[in-house]
Parts: structure tokens; C-alpha cells; sequence
């Protein structure tokens, strides 16, 4: 989820995506679009972490599906799909938690000079929430 900030540039990504979508559908994509759809996105996340609380707490499907409706301006039908994806036993609940609120904890440790060899240790080694939480990484 954050490895393309240790790659790329603010907004380079988004260049290089829209150069590969041109070149594949031979239409013209705007990066600085794209940068602001991934941003609004991450802006976003917390809303399915809410809501795959609310379905644990045994909300009903429809009272969940407005609560998508209403903060993430999506119609009925997508409101609909997006609860039954957060009702997958797989995906579901694990997804909507984990991966928005580990980004926010790992890209925190991304920022200084030392970011790659922290990078290189969240791959090789394991981590808790708690130890990402904490002031300083120790192993």
C-alpha cells in the first residue's frame, strides 16, 4: 500500500499509470486526476472501517448501505455491492481494518532519511500493530 512512495515522487506514480493507460487504451489519461482520486481514496478508507464495524455490531445490511451512501456519495446499488464485499468471510472485515489502518501506522516510519531501511524491515520482519504504534521500533 505505501511501497509506490518509496519509488515514486508525489505524483509520479500517477504519471507513470497514466502513461501505461494511454499507451494501452490509446486514450488520454490526466496523472494530476489520477493523484487526486488516490488521495480521495485514502481520504475515504476510514469509511469502510466504520462500516465493517457497524455490520459486526449487527447493524442491518440497509442501514449500513446508507451509511456508504451517505459518506462516500455513492447510488443505492454500489452502496449495496460494497456491503456484500465487507459480508465476504474472507475479505471482508479483515480488509477494511487492516489495510487502511496499517498504512497510516507504517507510513509514519516512511518519512525520515533511514525510510528505505525501515521499509526493508517491515518486509522481513514481523510486526504488531502495537510495536508501529509505539515511539520508537525496537525488534
Amino acid at each position: 500500500m505505501v511501497a509506490h512512495e518509496l519509488i515514486f515522487s508525489e505524483g509520479e506514480a500517477e504519471q507513470w499509470l497514466a502513461n501505461q493507460m494511454e499507451r494501452l487504451f490509446q486514450r488520454e489519461v490526466d496523472a494530476h486526476a489520477l493523484l487526486r482520486l488516490r488521495q480521495a481514496s485514502e481520504l475515504l478508507q476510514g469509511v469502510w472501517g466504520n462500516a465493517a464495524l457497524l455490520l459486526d455490531e449487527g447493524r442491518e445490511d440497509a442501514e449500513v448501505a446508507r451509511y456508504f451512501g451517505k459518506y462516500m456519495l455513492v447510488p443505492e446499488e454500489r452502496s449495496a455491492a460494497y456491503v456484500a464485499a465487507l459480508k465476504h468471510p474472507l475479505y471482508g472485515l479483515h480488509t477494511a481494518l487492516t489495510y487502511g489502518n496499517g498504512q497510516r501506522l507504517v507510513r509514519r516510519w516512511l518519512q525520515g532519511p533511514d525510510r528505505v531501511a525501515i521499509f526493508q524491515r517491515f518486509l522481513t520482519e514481523q510486526w504488531t500493530p502495537s510495536q508501529l504504534a509505539a515511539d520508537a521500533l525496537t525488534a
